[in-house]
C-alpha cells in the first residue's frame, strides 16, 4: 500500500493530504478537493435534510402512493448493500491479517443498520434517517480531516451528527405536523455512529492516528458538554414550560394546541386486571378526578359521543389543556374501535382474540378507574358485552395499553439535570485537566 501523508502540523490541528491508494484518497480527491468545499458539501447536506421537514409529509404521501410505503425500506437496504459492496473494497486491499477483523466490524455495523430497518415495518419511512445522517457523518469527517488526524476525529463527527439530528427534531417539533419525537434523535445518532465504526474499523485510513491530542479531547468536551445541555433543553420542554414560552411569544400559541409535547412525566401503572398502561396521574388521582369531575365531564363526552367528532375532541381537550379528558377520551375511542372489530366474524382466530382481548382490557381500565364519569355519559358496556368479550379474549396475553406511552415514566425532571449538571462538571473537569497536558495516549 502507497502512502503518502504531506502535512503541517501543530497540535492536532491538520492541513493534510492523505494518501492511502484506497476509497479514502480516491474520494478526497475527486469529491472533495479543497477543506472550503468539504464543509460546502456539509452544508449543503443539512440545508436538504431542512428542507425535507415541511416536505417530508408530501414526499411520503407520493412514494407511498406510487410504489408503496416499503420502498422506503427497500431503498436503505439497496443503500446498506452498496456500501458494504464499497468498504469490502477497500477492506480486500488491506493485509491478510487485518482483512478480517476490518469485514467482522464492517458487517456488524451494517447488520445493525439492516435489523433496524427491517423492524420498522409499521413506520418504513423512519428507514431513511440511516441514509439522511450515515451521508452527513461521513461528509462530516471528510470535511475534519483537514484539520484533525487522530481519533478524535470519529468522536468529534458522531458528536456534529448527533447535534445537527437533535436540532432536527426540535425544528420538527415547531413546524405544522411534524413531531418531535426521543427516538428519532436516538436514531439519527446511531446511523451516524455506525457510520464513524465502518470508517475506523473498516476502512481505517491509514492516515489517521490512533494517537489522541489534549486539544482534540477538550473538543470533545465540549461538543458533548452543547449536546447534553440540549437534551437537558429538551427533557425540560414540559407542557407548563409550553404555556410560558407561547404566554412570552404570542406568535408560538399553535405549539399548545399541538398535539405533540417534548417531554410530558407521569406514571407506568400495573394492574392484574387491565394490564400495564400510562397516565400522568397517579392511580390516586386518577380517582379523585373521575369523582370530582364526573358531571362536567360527562356532558363533553355526551356532546363528542359521534365517532366523527373524535379528531374536534383531540383539537380542543389536548393533553395539555385537559390531560384528564384527553386520557379518557383515547381509552373509550380504542376500546369502541376493538369492539366494532371483534364483531367481525370473517377475522381469523387470532386476529379476533387480539381485537377481544384490546376491548375487553380497555373496559376493564375504563370501569375501575373512570367509572363515575362514563356511567353520568353512559358510556358503559352492557354486561352481556363485557361476557362476550371476556370469552373470545386471550386471558394470558400482555397487554400493554399504548395511549400515553410517550410519557416519561422512568425518571423525573430533576433526576434530567442531576445528570445533566453532573455530567457538565465532569466534563468541565476533564477539559481543565487536559489544558495544560501535553501527553499524547
Amino acid at each position: 500500500m502507497i502512502i503518502r501523508n504531506n502535512q503541517k502540523q501543530k497540535g492536532d490541528v491538520v492541513h493534510a493530504v492523505c494518501e492511502d491508494g484506497g476509497v479514502f484518497s480516491i474520494i478526497r480527491r475527486m469529491v472533495f478537493p479543497s477543506e472550503a468545499f468539504a464543509w460546502a458539501t456539509v452544508i449543503l447536506w443539512i440545508f436538504i435534510i431542512g428542507l425535507s421537514i415541511p416536505l417530508a409529509r408530501s414526499f411520503q404521501t407520493f412514494v407511498t402512493a406510487s410504489f408503496g410505503r416499503n420502498a422506503f425500506i427497500v431503498t436503505a437496504l439497496i443503500f446498506f448493500a452498496v456500501g458494504l459492496f464499497t468498504v469490502t473494497l477497500q477492506v480486500l486491499r488491506q493485509q491478510l491479517s487485518k482483512q478480517i477483523m476490518s469485514f467482522l466490524w464492517t458487517a456488524f455495523a451494517f447488520s445493525i443498520c439492516t435489523t433496524w430497518t427491517l423492524g420498522l415495518s409499521n413506520n418504513p419511512e423512519e428507514s431513511i434517517h440511516f441514509i439522511e445522517y450515515g451521508i452527513l457523518s461521513v461528509l462530516f469527517f471528510y470535511a475534519l480531516s483537514f484539520r484533525l488526524s487522530n481519533w478524535s476525529i470519529y468522536v468529534v463527527a458522531v458528536l456534529l451528527s448527533s447535534l445537527i439530528g437533535t436540532l432536527d427534531e426540535v425544528v420538527q417539533w415547531f413546524t405544522p405536523q411534524r413531531f418531535f419525537d426521543f427516538r428519532d434523535i436516538w436514531l439519527n445518532s446511531s446511523a451516524g455512529f455506525l457510520a464513524q465504526i465502518v470508517i475506523a474499523k473498516g476502512i481505517k485510513p491509514s492516515c489517521i492516528s490512533s494517537k489522541v491530542h489534549p486539544r482534540g479531547i477538550r473538543f470533545v468536551c465540549i461538543l458533548t458538554a452543547v449536546q447534553i445541555f440540549l437534551l437537558a433543553g429538551c427533557y425540560s420542554n414540559t407542557p407548563a414550560r409550553v404555556q410560558r414560552f407561547s404566554d412570552t411569544f404570542p406568535f408560538f400559541s399553535y405549539l399548545i394546541s399541538k398535539d405533540n409535547i417534548m417531554a410530558e412525566y407521569g406514571y407506568r401503572h400495573k394492574d392484574p386486571d387491565v394490564g400495564t398502561f400510562y397516565s400522568r396521574y397517579s392511580l390516586e388521582e386518577i380517582k379523585r378526578l373521575d369523582a370530582s369531575r364526573r358531571g362536567e365531564a360527562a356532558k363533553i363526552l355526551q356532546e363528542f359521543a359521534d365517532p366523527g367528532t373524535y379528531v374536534q375532541f383531540l383539537k380542543i381537550y389536548t393533553s395539555t389543556s385537559d390531560p384528564f379528558l384527553h386520557e379518557l377520551k383515547v381509552h373509550l375511542f380504542r376500546r369502541d374501535e376493538y369492539l366494532w372489530r371483534s364483531q367481525d366474524m370473517s377475522a381469523n382466530k387470532e386476529n379476533l382474540a387480539t381485537y377481544c382481548t384490546i376491548a375487553f382490557r380497555e373496559t376493564a381500565l375504563l370501569e375501575k378507574y373512570f367509572l363515575m364519569t362514563i356511567q353520568d355519559a353512559a358510556l358503559t358496556l352492557p354486561p352481556e358485552a363485557i361476557a362476550r368479550l371476556r370469552a373470545c379474549s386471550d386471558q394470558q396475553m400482555e397487554y400493554e395499553s399504548p395511549v400515553g406511552a410517550n410519557i416519561i415514566s422512568a425518571f423525573k425532571l430533576i433526576h434530567v439535570l442531576i445528570v445533566a449538571v453532573t455530567l457538565l462538571v465532569l466534563l468541565a473537569a476533564l477539559a481543565v485537566i487536559t489544558k495544560e497536558s501535553t501527553i499524547y495516549k
